[in-house]
Parts: structure tokens; sequence; C-alpha cells
């Protein structure tokens, strides 16, 4: 992947019209929207999700950002009370249109993986778009994260193509993941480029991190 591309991630669209189904937690599990305060168990989610987060990171990427909203915030807690997953319902309806959710930050602490939790936080977060009026939802991600992708697809999320060459992308994510492509859109929809808050977007800074990263 170059990480210099105009639109180096990928982005996936799914539509709300028809009912989802119900969220299932294992026995003992809770979601609940974060505490402004609780800042350290998002960051202690995120870094064993991805690494290279630490203090401070929730408030400089998510509190002084224009979009940010607490209940918006959702963490997922173990039966014994340990913080294993997160995700927020976030906007970006500058970037967007009007009316459409943002799932961002899907995180699940590595401990837990493979348990559907990152499924179950995402379909947590499409219920509350629903309860919010908004249609359809709307994510980024990279590609190289391919259980991440599986999972979005399971979820019914199709390909949302922002350049020309995002086609060939996802013709090699489907092999990859030994899927059919079905049907999806394959008109070029980039973003709108409308003015904000002059604060970098939550995707701008990830995006800063794994180019660093990657140096």
């Amino acid at each position: 992947m170059n990480l210099t591309d105009e639109y180096p991630g990928i982005c996936m669209e799914k539509s709300l019209d028809a009912p989802l189904p119900p969220v299932v937690l294992p026995p003992g599990y809770t979601i609940r929207s974060i505490r402004v305060d609780e800042g350290a168990l998002w960051e202690q989610v995120m870094d064993k999700s991805y690494g290279g987060y630490g203090p401070g990171d929730f408030q400089k990427v998510m509190v002084e950002n224009y979009d940010f909203d607490p209940s918006r915030v959702f963490l997922m807690f173990d039966e014994s009370g340990e913080p294993c997953a997160t995700a927020t319902s976030w906007r970006q309806h500058y970037r967007w249109g009007p009316g459409i959710g943002y799932v961002l930050f899907v995180g699940v602490a590595s401990a837990y993986w493979g348990r559907g939790l990152g499924y179950m936080m995402t379909l947590h977060i499409l219920h509350d778009f629903v309860e919010h009026g908004l249609n359809p939802a709307i994510l980024e991600t990279n590609e190289p994260n391919l259980p991440a992708l599986k999972t979005y697809l399971n979820l019914g999320f199709r390909p949302r193509l922002l350049a020309p060459y995002h086609t060939d992308r996802w013709e090699m994510i489907f092999a990859a993941l030994k899927m059919e492509p079905g049907d999806y859109p394959r008109d070029i929809r980039p973003p709108v480029d409308a003015t904000h808050h002059p604060r970098p977007y939550p995707y701008e800074v990830w995006m800063q991190r794994e180019i660093a990263q990657g140096e």
C-alpha cells in the first residue's frame, strides 16, 4: 500500500434500511458510554488492539476533536469489569454529507481476539446510528487488516470506491479473503471537501501514526 496516495485507506458503506440483528454479548459482558475522565481505559484498549497508544492520546485524538461526544464513545467490559473493546459512533457530516453515521476506532484488546467482539461493537454502533436517524453507515480502514474487513463484510458493509485505483485494491482484498465480491456500486464517490473546524480528523491522526511507524 502506498501511504502517499490521496486515499491511502479504503472506505466501506452500509445501508441501514433493513432491521439489524440484536447485539448478543458473552455472559457478563456489558457495553456503555465512556466518561471523559476514563480516557486511560480507551488508551489501554487501543494500545492492546493496535499498539502505539499511551497517556494523553484520548485527550488529543478524541476530546479535542470537534465531533467529540462522550456518550458516543463506547467501551465493552468483560465479566470481571476489564475493558476489552471499544468503538465510536462518530459523525463527519462535513466530510460525507448530512445524515451519515461514521464508525470510528473499532478496537479489541489482543487477548480477546477471535471472540467476535469487534463484530458486536460495530453492530452496537450501527444500532446507535439507527436510534439517531443516521443512514447509511460509513467506515474507513486500511486493507492489510483482513480479519476486520471480513467482519465488516459479514455485517453487510460493501466497498465504497473513493478513487479509480480502489477497484484493484478490492479485487486483491476479496481474493485474499477467498470471498466473492458480489454486487457493489462501482462509481467513484470521494468524500466532500467542506469547511470544518481547524483540528485534524481522527483518521488523519491515525494515518500519520501509520506513516511514522513505517519510516
